[in-house]
């Protein structure tokens, strides 16, 4: 689980349209509620650009919730740490911000498809 934490690893990930699909209906479920914005990543770009471009589509979520004072709110939705998060606010730094959210969104989805046994996840991590 720890390899997740590089960003080489997780771009690897991100080449699995079923892994970047996961991921954009958890980061949905997390902003249900808060926000009308939903990330909708396009997977027909290439690896490396897909998680740039779903970087950008998350910092562009983050940025609407932090106009509405509900970025703090969707952050606990999350389970970022709480001093990973005041670190990048402190900061002003939303660009991080949407790479650790995006890292930690993956996580749970990588955790759930590896110990589910649902499509894709058979209980090893190279089926992800």
């Amino acid at each position: 689980m720890s390899d997740l934490l590089k960003q080489e690893v997780l771009v690897e990930y991100f080449d699995k349209e079923i892994f970047v699909q996961k991921t954009a209906f958890q980061i949905n479920k997390d902003l249900n509620g808060l926000s009308d914005y939903k990330v909708d990543p396009d997977f027909n770009q290439a690896q490396e650009k897909s998680l740039d471009h779903f970087l950008d589509l998350l910092q562009t979520a983050l940025l609407d919730l932090h106009e509405k004072n509900l970025l703090q709110q969707f952050v606990y939705a999350v389970d970022l740490p709480e001093n990973q998060y005041l670190k990048t606010l402190a900061d002003v730094d939303l660009k991080e911000l949407a790479y650790l959210i995006l890292r930690r969104e993956a996580k749970k989805v990588y955790l759930k498809m590896r110990f589910s046994g649902s499509e894709g996840g058979t209980g090893t991590a190279k089926n992800i």
